[in-house]
């Protein structure tokens, strides 16, 4: 599910499009083109992008990553939330072996509201690094 408000900040994150990404330089995010704004970096991408940032510029593109990051996780998680009330209207239309779709539902809710503040967390300490380097 393609929610409106990650593309917004996907495409903010991605900067303009002017190609298609040709290789494991994630550094540059520019090259991402609108069909590849779901960027999503492997872990030793994104070590390498906190690692390397060093400007305010670096900074800020991190924290809106990170909120895009988190709005897809409420998304998730929402979604989960709506199926465990679906399951709990009508527990009989589910099979009953444990565990159920009820607690499936319930603990992917909840990991993806924990996965999502983290990042939100890490978002806004971003956003504090950003603000904390001096700009010339």
């Amino acid at each position: 599910m393609q929610c409106p408000e990650i593309m917004v900040v996907l495409l903010a994150v991605c900067g303009a499009p002017a190609g298609a990404h040709s290789g494991p330089d994630v550094a540059d995010n520019s090259r991402n083109t609108p069909a590849d704004s779901t960027v999503h970096y492997t872990r030793k991408q994104l070590r390498a992008l906190v690692r390397g940032a060093h400007t305010a510029e670096d900074h800020k593109r991190l924290a809106l990553y990170f909120r895009a990051r988190a709005v897809e996780f409420s998304a998730k998680a929402a979604e989960q939330e709506q199926a465990f009330t679906e399951y709990i209207r009508n527990p009989g239309g589910y099979p009953s072996k444990y565990p159920t779709r009820g607690d499936v539902a319930k603990g992917l809710a909840a990991y993806y509201r924990m996965k999502a503040n983290q990042a939100n967390s890490l978002a806004s300490e971003h956003t504090h690094e950003a603000e904390q380097i001096p700009t010339r």
